[in-house]
């Protein structure tokens, strides 16, 4: 277990060593960036405002260059720094800004070694510890915080935040992925559309609460995937997640590996089934929505195919959503054009060419007689 955690300033220069394991990575007067290989990502952090936290994943300058996560919160003119990394680490970035952001510290400068912000990281330090015992009881006091936070924020916070998660919401995602996109033009990035096959039998079977705590703990598997800025993860509708991440094919595995396990050991009892649809960002003029609309397209192109989780958006998706665009244009302009006074008869002839099947829109109409 690596924990340090710190009082210090905007640029670093640490004030207070509050707890360091293993002792003395950084001392009081030095500069907490001594500590990381990533400086220029460390500097960004600390030099921004952070009422809630924020949090980024490092590489620490100690034996074995080992990845910890950093969260800092600002308390008056100065930060909380904390670098820790504890196992399983699925939803302890989230943890760590939600507890951050509900420590009532008033004053930092002039407090006394033992003052009031001390005890209560230490309270902090001791919840961490319990929490590597069992992943069930992290769980619980994650759903526990995420109710205290929701109770506490204000009204900007609530219209960034779902309500039931504690992820962005679906406006607040398209507005940062967008941002995101234009902030990194060098970066490959992908759409990830997730979705829960016969989620409304889990509701309509077992109760909305259930399906309610199905949504929690899936949403804290998804964070598994969140190791730095440049994902962010959004519920978008009753059972389906968007995510915006850089493209690595160890972060698929991982995932996939995530919720295998999750799938395994999840205490319903019936068979869940999880879909994700990728969709690889080559054109950066497409609206975030569309685009993920066509990861979304993705996973359900191996709906109820047992042997497959993860689909990625081809080109024959790309034919069938162009095909439909088209006979809705076509049904719009029939109908501006009068065929409302007409009595319509429509069929639909569904042809094979090679492997590809097209749907062909046929209207015949008739003119009632007078």
């Amino acid at each position: 277990m690596i924990v340090y955690m710190a009082l210090c300033s905007r640029e670093g220069v640490v004030k207070r060593v509050l707890r360091s394991i293993p002792a003395g990575m950084v001392n009081e007067g030095r500069d907490v960036r001594e500590l990381f290989h990533e400086r220029e990502e460390l500097d960004g952090l600390l030099k921004q405002d952070h009422e809630y936290g924020a949090s980024l994943r490092l590489r620490m300058k100690i034996q074995g260059d080992p990845p910890v996560f950093v969260t800092v919160k600002t308390v008056n003119r100065q930060l909380i720094f904390f670098a820790y990394d504890v196992k399983p680490a699925e939803p302890l970035t989230q943890l760590m800004e939600l507890s951050l952001s509900l420590l009532d510290i008033t004053e930092v400068d002039g407090q006394d070694p033992y003052g009031a912000g001390y005890y209560e990281i230490q309270k902090l330090n001791s919840q961490l510890i319990n929490y590597q015992r069992t992943l069930a009881k992290a769980n619980c006091r994650l759903q526990g915080l995420l109710e205290e936070a929701r109770q506490a924020r204000n009204t900007i916070d609530l219209l960034e935040r779902d309500m039931l998660t504690g992820l962005l919401s679906e406006k607040i995602f398209y507005d940062r992925a967008s941002r995101i996109l234009e902030l990194y033009p060098e970066q490959e990035f992908d759409i990830l559309a997730v979705d829960i096959e016969q989620f409304k039998i889990v509701n309509e079977v077992f109760g909305t609460g259930r399906g309610d705590r199905l949504l929690m703990d899936l949403s804290v598997c998804l964070l598994t995937i969140q190791d730095d800025s440049r994902t962010l993860i959004t519920r978008a509708r009753a059972d389906t997640f968007f995510a915006i991440l850089p493209r690595r094919k160890e972060t698929y595995e991982a995932l996939n590996a995530n919720i295998g396990r999750f799938l395994e050991s999840y205490p319903l009892p019936m068979r869940l089934q999880i879909k994700a649809g990728i969709y690889r960002i080559d054109s950066r003029d497409l609206e975030v929505a569309r685009m993920c609309d066509r990861a979304l397209m993705a996973a359900g192109s191996i709906k109820r195919n047992y042997g497959q989780r993860f689909a990625l958006y081809n080109h024959a998706m790309h034919e069938k959503l162009m095909v439909e665009q088209r006979i809705i244009t076509q049904w719009r302009e029939l109908w501006s054009g009068g065929i409302s006074s007409c009595t319509c008869s429509q069929r639909w002839r569904l042809t094979r060419e090679s492997s590809l099947g097209r749907r062909r829109w046929c209207a015949g109409n008739t003119r009632s007689s007078a």
